[in-house]
């Protein structure tokens, strides 16, 4: 279709000019910007190199004019309110502002105010340029290579960013959603171009994103790719920790010991005040938690090119993922608060962060694993820690028990592969003990260096040993259960993830989540328990069953739930069909069907 249309919207030959094709583009732009954008991704397939990369530096010649024909007119605005308001004369005055720089009236000229034109444009740059970026490494292009270099270097970028920031900030102001959209889209469209180049000869840029002003409407992912582009992984990292932290921390005691003078200490020690000079040179060092997190969810998505490369560099970055994990891994912490504690609410924000923590978590692990040389055929560290600690804090705090373990493993020395979270300190009361890291750290009694990324310990048979063997079924009405709720079902998305992805560990997520699967027979007056975890539980056991061959967590589900549904309702037709799902896979593999009762 591209070939088709390549004619009609990018005219090429004798006698057409660059400002012909330049005027079909913006026409296709603005007739319909969503055919126009699968058009310019595909173009670089039916043009050369250097049609390609003229095309790109055409359009940005064009936002740039946009910007300063936007800039005139609003200086020129402003200027004529101020003597209207001195001379109080008529409204209208000579040289309106229907009349063009050249004299010229009633002609459309190129706006910035166009939000949505400009992000059109913006957008086609980019995507001009990462469709012919490997290429343009290529020995025989470096001459396009260049010309592109000095078509965008100085501060033609810079500048083009600061124009829209604030044209954002007006936005925000006036409660306009799609504009505000609109300038989020130049921004990063913007960014992304900047990571083409190096930071030399992008005037001022690095400076002002590392110092930008960060609201709670700011979009930072793009500006956190291209740091992490520019081989600043670790800053970046450190950032997003620092603002999870602290995030988490609020309301707490250690928040307001955090709050103490920091300053009064590190007069009195050097090393104390580099420490804290190179903490406040951190960038975006105020940025809220929820952004923070939710730029990191966007770089390990890797929702464009620039975010793919960045989450590169960090899992490159032994220093940069201990720093995330570090983070990540305090959310437990604050988990286990909740689930003591009826002041949270699940739709809160704290809430929120934590979830977020805990999924993050499970996708760094996954990507981490996925990066290796050589696959495990054990699970991840982090990821086996996760499954553990869902397994001995999360469900044990939901559930009453019996006092009894009987059968727990008589070779159980209360010892833990994973060092802090030791069992011989886990408590079976509904009272959750101390709080224990999601990564495997040091010791407990040197919590201080919890951001340190530990060597891979493997299990042996005390992980394998259940906490919960003699469990009574019923409420616990001590815990926050609408908390703990939330926080198994985020687990089971972030193993239903990794099975799909990795396959790895099946059989013993499998074993474990099968225990869990006991709490959809229990009911709940503050929250329908089996709608809220029916539909992850029954994603979880269907790519067990898929990638593991292993149906016991489907038949646990179907066992655990199936006689306390109403016959017709939704959850019990979501149960019914992955159990038929499974029992289809079985007919081909060596699983055992579902009984359906």
């Amino acid at each position: 279709l591209t070939g088709l249309m390549l004619n009609s919207y990018f005219p090429q030959g004798e006698g057409v000019t660059g400002t012909d094709q330049i005027k079909r583009t913006l026409t296709f732009l603005t007739n319909n910007d969503g055919a126009a954008s699968v058009f310019y991704q595909n173009i670089a397939y039916h043009l050369s190199i250097g049609s390609v990369a003229k095309l790109a530096a055409m359009l940005l010649k064009c936002l740039s004019a946009a910007i300063d024909s936007d800039v005139k007119e609003s200086a020129a605005a402003t200027s004529k309110a101020k003597k209207n308001k001195k001379s109080k004369k008529r409204g209208r005055d000579e040289g309106s502002a229907d009349e063009d720089e050249d004299g010229t009236v009633g002609e459309k000229k190129l706006n910035a105010s166009n939000t949505k034109l400009m992000a059109a444009i913006a957008e086609t740059i980019c995507c001009l340029w990462e469709s012919i970026g490997p290429s343009l490494r290529e020995a025989d292009n470096e001459e396009c290579n260049t010309f592109l270099t000095e078509a965008f270097s100085g501060s033609v970028l810079t500048d083009a960013l600061s124009h829209f920031e604030q044209k954002h900030v007006e936005a925000v102001d006036n409660e306009d959603k799609a504009q505000q959209m609109e300038c989020q889209r130049i921004g990063s469209a913007i960014l992304r171009c900047a990571g083409n180049l190096t930071p030399a000869v992008v005037d001022g840029l690095s400076s002002r994103i590392s110092t930008m002003e960060v609201t709670e409407n700011t979009n930072l992912t793009a500006h956190m790719a291209l740091l992490c582009v520019w081989g600043m992984e670790e800053d970046v990292a450190k950032s997003i920790g620092k603002s999870i932290k602290r995030g988490l921390m609020e309301g707490t005691d250690e928040d307001a010991m955090m709050e103490e003078p920091r300053r009064q200490s590190t007069k009195r020690n050097r090393k104390g005040a580099a420490a804290a000079d190179e903490e406040d040179a951190l960038p975006f060092a105020n940025m809220p938690a929820s952004l923070a997190i939710a730029s990191l969810s966007n770089i390990l998505r890797g929702v464009d090119p620039s975010c793919v490369t960045a989450r590169d560099a960090i899992l490159d970055s032994v220093s940069a993922c201990s720093a995330l994990e570090g983070a990540l891994d305090a959310a437990t912490s604050t988990a286990e608060r909740m689930l003591t504690s009826s002041d949270y609410d699940p739709d809160s924000d704290k809430v929120a962060l934590v979830l977020a923590c805990c999924e993050e978590f499970g996708k760094l692990a996954l990507h981490k694993e996925g990066r290796k040389d050589v696959q495990s055929s054990q699970l991840s560290s982090p990821i086996q820690t996760l499954l553990y600690w869902v397994s001995s804090r999360v469900i044990p705090a939901v559930v009453k028990h019996s006092g009894n373990n009987t059968d727990a493993d008589e070779n159980d020395d209360g010892t833990s592969p994973l060092g802090d979270l030791n069992l011989s300190r886990i408590s079976l009361s509904s009272n959750v003990s101390a709080p224990g890291p999601m990564s495997p750290a040091e010791p407990a009694k040197r919590r201080s260096n919890r951001g340190k990324t530990p060597k891979k310990q493997e299990p042996d048979s005390t992980f394998d040993s259940d906490v919960n063997k003699s469990v009574s079924f019923d409420i616990d009405n001590s815990t926050n259960v609408p908390v703990a709720i939330c926080l198994i079902k985020s687990a089971l998305v972030v193993f239903a993830e990794w099975v799909s992805v990795c396959g790895i560990g099946s059989k013993k997520i499998a074993a474990k989540a099968s225990k869990w699967a006991n709490v959809l027979q229990m009911e709940c007056v503050e929250v329908d328990i089996r709608k809220e975890l029916i539909p992850a539980f029954a994603r979880l056991s269907f790519q067990l069953a898929r990638k593991g061959g292993d149906s016991k967590l489907g038949a646990a589900v179907v066992s655990a739930c199936l006689d306390h549904l109403d016959e017709g309702c939704e959850q019990e037709t979501r149960v019914k069909k992955m159990a038929i799902k499974i029992n289809k896979l079985a007919e081909n593999g060596s699983m055992a069907p579902i009984e359906m009762q």
